[in-house]
C-alpha cells in the first residue's frame, strides 16, 4: 500500500485465483460490483429498524445470559491456559 497525500489508494493483490473472483471487495466500487457482492452475500440488513425509540426498546435476557455463557467459557479458558503454562 503506497501513501499519497492527495488521497489513499489500495493496491489489488493481482496473484490467486479467490482473489480474482472477490474483485468485488476492491474499490472502485460500481454497480456491477455490488450486484456480484449481493449474489454472494445476500441483501445487507442492518441489526436494527429505523422506527422511533426502537434502539430503547428491551430485547429480551436471551442475548444477557449469551454474553455471560461467553464470558464464562472465556475465563475457565484462560484459567485452564494459565494453569497449563506453569506445569511446564
Amino acid at each position: 500500500m503506497r501513501f499519497s497525500h492527495l488521497r489513499s489508494i489500495t493496491e489489488t493483490p493481482t496473484w490467486g485465483f479467490i482473489e480474482k473472483m472477490m474483485t468485488g471487495r476492491y474499490p472502485p466500487y460500481t454497480p456491477e460490483k455490488m450486484k456480484k457482492m449481493e449474489k454472494l452475500t445476500g441483501k445487507p440488513n442492518p441489526p436494527f429498524n429505523r422506527n422511533e425509540g426502537s434502539a430503547d426498546r428491551p430485547q429480551g435476557i436471551g442475548g444477557w445470559i449469551y454474553a455471560a455463557g461467553v464470558a464464562v467459557i472465556a475465563g475457565l479458558a484462560g484459567s485452564w491456559y494459565r494453569s497449563s503454562q506453569r506445569t511446564r
